[in-house]
């Protein structure tokens, strides 16, 4: 999860432009909130592994932002809600360990 969500992050500010031909819908600025949101999650994963209940939660919080961001780019609403659908499985896979966290 760390790897990826680096590569997501650092994908957005190294190829920003390539990401702009794919998809004309993504502005420049549009591509590096794009990459700002992407290593704040890399943060947040990383205080999950500390057992952070906020990281969770700031987790949710940029997954909805980057919900609102793919309809505002015309993405499709269920690939967009797919995306979504990613934070409930991560709160089912921690919903065991959740009094671990503080």
């Amino acid at each position: 999860m760390l790897v990826v969500k680096f590569f997501a992050a650092s994908s957005f500010f190294l190829a920003n432009e390539q990401i702009a031909l794919y998809s004309p819908n993504i502005t420049l600025w549009l591509a590096y909130l794009y990459g700002i949101i992407a290593f704040v999650n890399l943060t947040f994963v990383i205080f999950l592994f500390r057992w952070k209940k906020w990281a969770f939660y700031g987790i949710c919080i940029n997954a909805i932002i980057v919900f609102i961001m793919n309809l505002f780019i015309g993405m499709d609403a269920q690939v967009a809600i797919l995306a979504l659908s990613l934070v409930v499985i991560l709160y089912l896979t921690m919903r065991p360990k959740w009094d671990l966290f503080e």
